[in-house]
C-alpha cells in the first residue's frame, strides 16, 4: 500500500499551522508521519500552505531524506483538498493500493493502515465510520486511483465516490475521525 499524507491545509478554523501543534511532546504531523512510514515504504506527503515550516519540522525530526518520504508541493492549495489529492496521487504508480490520509489525525496507527487492507477485496475502497461520521485514512483500490487522477481538480472525494463500489464500515474507534480542526478540538485531543 502506498499512502498519500495531506499537510497542504491554511488551518483557516485554527488560526495558526495546527501540524505544529504538539501532542506527547511532537508535532501532529510527526505522529501522522511516523504511523504512516510504519506501514508504507512509499509516503506521499503534499505541502502547500505552511510549507517551509513543515519542511523545517521534517528536518528538525531527521525526515526530509527518508527513503520511503517523497514530498511534493501544491501550488494550488487555495483550491480545495482535493487538488492536494490529486498532487498527491500524481506520485502514486503501478498496480498498489493507496490510502488517503490527513496529518492532523495523530491517533492513527499502523493497526489503522492494516484494517483498510484487509478490507478491501474486491471493492474500489474502503472508508471507516464512526458514529455515521466519515473517516480518514480511506483507502482506494490501484483502479480508483487511477479514475481519480482523470478527475477535475474542482471536484471532491465525495462527488468522486458516487456510484464507486466503496466497502463502508462502522467502526466504534473514534480515531479514525479525530483530526483538529478547532482549538477546543486540540484541547479535546490533549485531555485524551
Amino acid at each position: 500500500m502506498q499512502i498519500v499524507l495531506l499537510a497542504a491545509g491554511k488551518s483557516s478554523r485554527m488560526g495558526t499551522n495546527k501540524l505544529a501543534l504538539l501532542y506527547k511532546d511532537k508535532p501532529l504531523l510527526i505522529h501522522s508521519l511516523e504511523a504512516a512510514l510504519d506501514f508504507s515504504s512509499h509516503v506521499v506527503l503534499v505541502t502547500g500552505y505552511y510549507r517551509e515550516q513543515t519542511l523545517s519540522i521534517l528536518k528538525e525530526y531527521r525526515y526530509e531524506h527518508h527513503r520511503a518520504l517523497h514530498i511534493v508541493h501544491n501550488n494550488r492549495p487555495s483550491e480545495g483538498q482535493f487538488s492536494s489529492t490529486l498532487t498527491g496521487l500524481k506520485e502514486i504508480s503501478g498496480d498498489d493500493c493507496c490510502a488517503i490520509a490527513l496529518s492532523d489525525s495523530p491517533l492513527i496507527r499502523k493497526e489503522h493502515y492494516l484494517f483498510l487492507e484487509e478490507h478491501l477485496e474486491s471493492h474500489d475502497g474502503v472508508r471507516v465510520f464512526h458514529r455515521s461520521t466519515p473517516g480518514h485514512p480511506m483507502l482506494c483500490s490501484a483502479d480508483l486511483v487511477q479514475q481519480a487522477k482523470h478527475e477535475d481538480i474542482h471536484s471532491t472525494m465525495r462527488s468522486f465516490l458516487v456510484g464507486k463500489d466503496i466497502n463502508n464500515i462502522e467502526s466504534d474507534d473514534p480515531s479514525w475521525i479525530l483530526d483538529v480542526d478547532t482549538m477546543p478540538a486540540y484541547r479535546k485531543l490533549l485531555s485524551l
